[in-house]
């Protein structure tokens, strides 16, 4: 009777975490969605930035059939510069939407956990890290 109770107990217990693993990602993903939109928009932006200058440098080129170093130099280094927040908007992303309930915890300052977050909340109100600076004590300011 009681090698049963045990039985029934474990089979109970798998259940709960089965249904609590259920939930979990049940409420992860309408916030996933909800990001995957953002995601899309903030996306998008850069990569009409990116469109925009190499359309530009290839129209300037065809006219002129030639240009200015720094000219080329300038929109490629903005073209770069755009490239380089789209990949930081799709790692974010990555590493929110994947699997971390068998991660172990660790320790996090804040200023770490700002620089994986606030890339993609930059985009939407035109802030930026450096709006979070240190101040002499090492604390941060502007929280």
């Amino acid at each position: 009777m009681l090698a049963q109770q045990n039985a029934d107990l474990a089979l109970a217990k798998a259940l709960m975490e089965a249904q609590t693993q259920k939930i979990a990602i049940a409420v992860k993903m309408p916030a996933l969605g909800e990001m995957a939109g953002g995601m899309a928009h903030e996306i998008n932006n850069p990569m009409g930035i990116i469109h925009a200058r190499a359309s530009d440098l290839m129209d300037a080129v065809a006219e002129k059939n030639s240009m200015p170093a720094y000219m080329v130099l300038a929109t490629m280094e903005t073209i770069r510069n755009t490239a380089t927040r789209v990949t930081k908007i799709t790692m974010g992303l990555r590493r929110f939407a994947r699997e971390t309930r068998d991660d172990p915890a660790k320790a996090a300052g804040v200023q770490e956990i700002l620089e994986e977050t606030l890339p993609c909340s930059m985009e939407r109100n035109g802030t930026g890290i450096e709006h979070f600076e240190r101040n002499r004590r090492g604390t941060m300011a502007g929280i």
